[in-house]
């Protein structure tokens, strides 16, 4: 049950905002963003074009329940340049899906035959890209077009307070610490 069929090419994506129809309702894109989790056991990537409108850079679009369609791969690897042509009925490293709220209830559909490219990196870590998507539902859910998504961390890795994403401590030259004694360590100076 899928709308127009998936573009079989980059070529075909036409050059504008990503935009279609989910479940009946027009969907066009305001924000996008991307985020990698490298949690052991949560180890993906995400590609969110939202319908909703981001107030400042790597904010949560407004309103809070805007449709959005979500690009995901399995793994924590940074994404690069790539051609990605995912069937409903193979299994994948990536998956798209949809979300939409209705009557109060959130809504989602994952069954999608999808091509889309990603472009390679740009220095300040935007990713850009084609969609072409139709999804297995009733209403014959489509959307296609183009995107440009900014880098955001996970809610876990971003800042807090104002403060900036703290780097990870330099190793310590562990040769230089004395052996520990009975009774704890003794004169131990800071590295």
């Amino acid at each position: 049950m899928h709308a127009d069929p998936v573009a079989t090419s980059a070529d075909s994506i036409p050059v504008a905002p990503v935009s279609g129809t989910i479940r009946g309702k027009q969907f066009a894109i305001a924000t996008a963003l991307y985020f990698i989790d490298r949690r052991p056991g949560y180890e993906h990537v995400d590609i969110k074009l939202s319908a909703g409108k981001s107030a400042q850079h790597c904010s949560s679009p407004i309103p809070d329940d805007a449709m959005s369609i979500w690009l995901r791969r399995t793994g924590s690897e940074q994404l690069d340049a790539e051609t990605v042509h995912i069937a409903s009925d193979r299994r994948s490293s990536w998956e798209v899906h949809y979300q939409v709220k209705d009557n109060g209830q959130w809504l989602g559909n994952s069954k999608a035959d999808a091509l889309f490219v990603l472009q390679p990196r740009a220095a300040d870590q935007r990713m850009s890209g084609e969609l072409s998507a139709c999804f297995a539902d009733e209403t014959k859910s489509y959307v296609l077009g183009t995107f440009v998504a900014d880098y955001c961390p996970i809610s876990i890795d971003a800042p807090i307070r104002g403060m900036d994403i703290m780097e990870p401590p330099a190793a310590r030259d562990h040769a230089r610490l004395p052996s520990p004694e009975v009774g704890g360590l003794a004169n131990v100076e800071a590295p």
